[in-house]
């Protein structure tokens, strides 16, 4: 695809979404439903992006075409997932081999093989993948990225306190699955630029937030768009919001 891109036979874009999603799940606990897209939503929404042409992007292949300024490859789609979720290795992840995405899961390092204990004041106490879990998924193509090691609201925090959430992370990680990082995503959603100074230093090269968009030229790096998918999104407003 480099070598295409290269001798100019692969049409470049400017810009491309990263989707977001949480529990791919079937219903269950209303408390969850705000995060929930149903397997058979998500199956749906798989089979149409890959009927639309578009390709999978990789964690590495997005960070490089980002921190470089190269565009992207026409048609492509970086799929996210936040906090960990077991579901993800019970529901998502079989659909994603079926249809041919890669994905990319930031993870809660000081809860992975625990719960959501961050939602517990919402009626919400949801398990997460362990480390063997993580592991596997790892291994057979799944990015894993940081969402603190506590999934405090940074913004909160003094400096040291949060470079302190997100090189804990970033270590543990490390230990654990033998790679460092590059990617956080903030816990909400919320950053500012003491955040991203704080995940500059811990050793972070991309973050990622939940404000709406698509990235391109104008995205800062630590600082990038996303699109949040719901529950309530169908084949229309996916495609529309892919524009």
């Amino acid at each position: 695809m480099a070598v295409l891109r290269k001798l100019g036979l692969t049409p470049v874009s400017q810009t491309a979404p990263v989707l977001l999603y949480h529990s791919i799940s079937p219903p269950a606990e209303p408390a969850v439903d705000p995060w929930r897209v149903t397997p058979q939503q998500f199956e749906q929404q798989l089979a149409w992006l890959y009927h639309a042409g578009y390709r999978g992007l990789s964690l590495s292949e997005f960070a490089t075409c980002v921190l470089q300024k190269q565009g992207f490859d026409r048609r492509s789609v970086l799929i996210t997932f936040d906090d960990g979720y077991l579901d993800f290795h019970r529901h998502a992840w079989p659909l994603l081999r079926k249809y041919g995405f890669v994905a990319t899961v930031f993870v809660v390092t000081a809860q992975v093989g625990g719960t959501t204990v961050w939602d517990r004041d919402l009626g919400v106490d949801v398990p997460l993948m362990d480390w063997g879990q993580l592991r596997e998924v790892a291994a057979a193509g799944v990015s894993i990225g940081s969402h603190s090691h506590d999934h405090v609201r940074l913004t909160d925090l003094v400096a040291d306190a949060m470079k302190a959430q997100l090189t804990l992370s970033r270590q543990r990680l490390s230990d654990e699955l033998a790679v460092a990082p590059n990617a956080v995503s903030y816990p909400w959603g919320q950053s500012n630029d003491s955040v991203s100074h704080a995940a500059t230093a811990a050793g972070y090269s991309i973050g990622f937030g939940t404000e709406a968009g698509l990235v391109g030229p104008g995205s800062q790096p630590l600082h990038l768009e996303r699109l949040t998918v719901t529950g309530e999104w169908d084949l229309d407003r996916l495609a529309s919001a892919l524009q």
